[in-house]
Formats: C-alpha cells, structure tokens, sequence
C-alpha cells in the first residue's frame, strides 16, 4: 500500500496485525464489552472492546448506532478458521482507502495451497512468571492469495485486505530472510554407516600377513 494508515515500525522485525473496519459495534445482553461488529457488508464478527475504547462508548451511546472505522486487532480460531476482532479505537474521520486494510508483519511459518499462515509475537519479553500465560503466546492467522512468490520461513511486512470474512493479501515486502533447516537424513538399513562399510569386498591378504596376525 503506498499509503499506510498506520505509523512505520520501530525496528525492522517488529511484530504488527492491526486493521481497520467499518460497521456497528452492538453489545451483548450480558457484558457491554463483549459483541458484535456487523460490518457495512453485511459480515458479522465476534468482537471485544478495549477498555478505554469500552468506557467512551458508554459515556456516548449514539456512537454505537452509527457505523463506524474501528481500528482493530484481528484473532483467528484454530479449528474454523473464523476471525474476530478486539476493538481498540474508534475514527472520526472517513478513511475510503484504509477501509478493510491491515497491516501484518510476521514469520511465514508455513506455505500451502495459496494460503500463508503468519505468525505473530508480542514485541517485549513476558513479566517473570508470566512466560507461558495465553495473551504472551504467539498467534497465527492466514492470509490467502500467495502465487508464486516463495513466502516461507522469511520475515516479511504484508499489506492484507478483508473480503468477505477472508484475509487477501494485496502486496508484501521481505524484511528479513533466515536460515532454513537442513532436511533430516533418516538412517535406515540401506544408508547406515555399519551397512555400507559391510559391502566393501574383502581384501585377499598375503600368505606372511596372515601367519603374522595368527601368532
């Protein structure tokens, strides 16, 4: 994208998945931080709200009626693949280009089928104590559309957009290759060291070397 929304990273292989989306916001009966986001057209999410974004929403209920650009954190489950979205602000002004745009910066951890699926990290080291806690894991979403370009294992910067509850990847740029595994060598009876040193011919000694090694 030649103009992002969004601010430029700190550092080369800082992590990043933030988007921006416009719909209506409409809470559930039991917690107002917890809803819905149904989208202009007409995709409907799970959402969250932030907590500062959570309490200005309820000092001024019009905002949730009117539709809106959230900017937004997107997450994606494991078995269905379906995207939901942690609200973290909300636009006053219209940004036509920026609708449904996200911004990914991750390792490709696998390539298949058209389909990348990226990983993200948090950016600073848990809190002592805290290593293996859910909000510090990494997560993984896909992004569809790869063609040819060879993704796999790299660091790279993204430019997705949202169509139709899919992530499509409009552009990418590498930012950082790393150093691929070796492929495993299984050892097997065919390649073992021990078998391939029993198949050399035996050599046919002198008469004297083998009385010297009888004494």
């Amino acid at each position: 994208m030649s103009i992002s929304p969004f601010s430029p990273p700190d550092f080369p292989t800082m992590y990043r998945c933030i988007g921006m989306v416009m719909g209506k916001y409409l809470p559930s009966n039991e917690a107002f931080n917890q809803g819905i986001l149904v989208t202009d057209d007409g995709n409907i999410y799970s959402a969250t709200l932030a907590r500062k974004l959570e309490r200005s929403l309820q000092d001024n209920p019009e905002l949730v009626e009117s539709s809106s650009i959230w900017v937004v954190w997107p997450r994606m489950e494991t078995q269905s693949k379906k995207l939901n979205f942690h609200l973290r602000g909300r636009l006053e002004a219209t940004l036509d280009f920026a609708n449904n745009y996200f911004s990914m910066r991750g390792v490709v951890r696998s390539q298949e089928n058209g389909k990348l699926s990226v990983q993200i990290w948090r950016n600073f080291r848990p809190p002592v104590g805290y290593e293996k806690a859910m909000q510090w894991q990494p997560f993984t979403l896909e992004v569809e559309g790869s063609g040819e370009q060879q993704f796999f294992g790299d660091f790279w910067e993204l430019d997705v957009r949202l169509v139709d509850s899919r992530l499509v990847l409009e552009d990418g740029r590498l930012i950082m290759k790393f150093p691929k595994p070796r492929k495993h060598c299984s050892v097997n009876a065919e390649n073992h060291p021990i078998a391939e040193v029993s198949n050399i011919p035996m050599l046919k000694l002198h008469p004297k070397i083998i009385k010297f090694r009888q004494q």
